[in-house]
C-alpha cells in the first residue's frame, strides 16, 4: 500500500510541474521584454519593411490557417534568446546594425563643434585636460612653425582654430594633406569657392554701389605698381595689378588707366574712386569729374598724414632733432653691451617703433625717447656705463652730449606735441 501510494504521489507531482509549465508558454519572457525596449531604435526601419511585406503577404494568404495581427506573425514579433547576453557582451545585435545613438541625416556643421567660440562652454574632455598634456600639444604645433619656418602672425588668421576643430572632429589618427593634394584639388577648389565668393560681391556692387581703392608702391625690383581693390558693405576683393614702370605718370596717362577700371567695374556702380593725395592723381581725379559728374574723387587719409609727416622732417629745427635721435638710437642698437644696459634702465622698452613709413617711424621713435628721458639719463650718469671699455670714444661722447643737452630735448617735445600720433605702430 505504501509503495502505491508513493507511486500515486510521484504522478500528481509530475502532472502539477507540466502544468505549471504550460502557465505562460506563449507569454514573453521577461529577458525578451527588455531585449525588445534594448533593440526598438535599432530595429525600427526592419519592422515597419516587414510590416509592409507580411501585411501583403497576408492578403494573399487568408484562407490557409495563418494568422496575422497588424501584419506581423507572432513568430516575427518574439525575439531570439541571447540577444540581451549578446548586447550587454559589446556584440552586434540580430539585424547586423550597431547602435549609434544618433542621425546620419544633418549638416556636415553638426560635426564642427563651436566650442573654441568666444563665450562658448569648452567640452568636458577639454575642461579635464591637464595642463601638461595641452602644452605638449601647443609645442607640437610650435615644432611645425620652427621647421616650416612660418611666421608667427600665421596664428591670427581665421582659418588657423578653424583647422584645428576639423581635425579634432576627425578624432586620433587624421593623416594630414600631402604636397600634391594641397597644390591640386584643394588649391583648385579653394580657388573655386574664391572666384564664387567675388561673382556675390559683384552682384550685390548693382545694389549697395562700391568704392575703387588704388595703391601705388614699389617693389625690390624697383617697378612701380598699381593694386585696384574694390570695396563693398560685403567686404573688399582684389581687382587686379598693372605695372606701370615704363609709363610716364602724367594725368592724362592716369586718367586712361583709371577710366579702364571704372569701365571694368562698372559705371552706374561706382560711388567714389580713391587715389593717393600726389598732384598727378589730383588732376586726373579732376578729369574725372569733368567727364562723368556721377562719383567722388577722394584723396587717401594715409597717403595725406604720410605727406604732412614728410613736411614736418623736412623742417629744420625738427630735421636737426629727429638726426641727433636717430645718431642716439643706431649707437645703442649697434653695441650689445649698451643695448642691455639700456634695456635694464628702461625695464625692456625700446625705443625703435617701426611703422609702415619711414616719416612715421621716426616720429614714433622721438616719442620713444622722449619718454625714457630720465632712464636714458641715468643709464649714461651710472657706474656700468663708466666701466664700459668704449665709453671715452668720440661718437660714445657725442651721443653722451646729445642725452645731457637740455634743446635737444626742448625740440624732441615740441616734434612730440605737434605731431600727436596714435600709440598704435600701425598708423603711418
Amino acid at each position: 500500500m505504501f509503495r502505491y501510494a508513493s507511486c500515486f504521489t510521484s504522478k500528481e507531482r509530475i502532472q502539477k510541474e507540466i502544468e505549471e509549465a504550460d502557465v505562460g508558454y506563449n507569454e514573453p519572457l521577461e529577458d525578451e521584454e527588455e531585449e525588445e525596449e534594448a533593440c526598438e531604435c535599432d530595429d525600427e526601419d526592419d519592422t515597419i519593411l516587414r510590416t509592409d511585406l507580411e501585411t501583403s503577404r497576408g492578403r494573399d494568404r487568408r484562407g490557409k490557417g495563418i494568422m496575422y495581427e497588424g501584419g506581423r506573425s507572432g513568430v516575427t514579433g518574439r525575439k531570439r534568446r541571447g540577444t540581451t547576453d549578446r548586447a550587454r557582451r559589446g556584440m552586434r545585435p540580430p539585424s547586423g546594425r550597431v547602435p549609434t545613438g544618433r542621425s546620419s541625416v544633418g549638416s556636415i556643421k553638426s560635426f564642427f563643434l563651436s566650442y573654441t567660440s568666444p563665450g562658448s562652454q569648452p567640452q568636458i574632455r577639454a575642461a579635464m585636460t591637464s595642463k601638461d598634456m595641452l602644452y605638449q600639444a601647443q609645442k607640437m604645433v610650435g615644432k611645425w612653425f620652427y621647421d616650416a619656418c612660418i611666421p608667427f602672425n600665421a596664428t591670427n588668421s581665421f582659418q588657423f582654430q578653424a583647422m584645428a576643430d576639423a581635425i579634432v572632429s576627425i578624432g586620433p589618427g587624421f593623416k594630414m594633406s600631402s604636397y600634391y593634394q594641397l597644390r591640386g584639388k584643394i588649391l583648385q577648389d579653394t580657388a573655386k569657392e574664391v572666384s564664387e565668393h567675388c561673382d556675390e560681391l559683384k552682384l550685390s556692387w548693382k545694389e549697395t554701389g562700391c568704392s575703387i581703392m588704388s595703391d601705388g608702391w614699389t617693389d625690390t625690383r624697383s617697378r612701380t605698381l598699381v593694386n585696384f581693390l574694390i570695396y563693398c558693405p560685403k567686404g573688399t576683393m582684389f581687382l587686379k595689378s598693372l605695372d606701370l614702370s615704363d609709363v610716364p605718370k602724367t594725368a592724362e596717362i592716369l586718367f586712361n588707366v583709371f577710366d579702364n577700371v571704372v569701365q571694368e567695374v562698372g559705371l552706374a556702380n561706382v560711388v567714389q574712386f580713391i587715389t593717393d593725395n600726389a598732384t598727378n592723381y589730383r588732376a586726373a581725379g579732376d578729369l574725372f569729374f569733368q567727364k562723368y559728374g556721377t562719383f567722388f574723387w577722394s584723396p587717401c587719409v594715409t597717403h595725406c598724414v604720410n605727406l604732412m609727416l614728410q613736411d614736418l622732417n623736412e623742417m629744420q629745427d625738427m630735421k636737426s632733432a629727429i638726426d641727433q635721435c636717430q645718431e642716439v638710437t643706431k649707437f645703442i642698437y649697434n653695441n650689445a653691451y649698451v643695448l642691455n644696459l639700456m634695456k635694464k634702465f628702461t625695464k625692456g622698452v625700446e625705443l625703435i617703433r617701426p611703422a609702415q613709413t619711414r616719416f612715421a617711424t621716426n616720429v614714433l621713435t622721438v616719442q620713444s625717447v622722449v619718454k625714457q628721458r630720465t632712464p636714458l639719463r641715468q643709464m649714461f650718469a651710472s657706474e656700468e656705463w663708466t666701466a664700459y671699455p668704449h665709453a671715452h670714444k668720440r661718437n660714445a661722447s657725442l651721443v653722451v652730449n646729445i642725452i645731457f643737452n637740455n634743446e635737444f630735448w626742448e625740440s624732441c617735445e615740441a616734434i612730440e606735441s605737434l605731431c600727436s600720433i596714435s600709440e598704435n605702430p600701425q598708423v603711418s
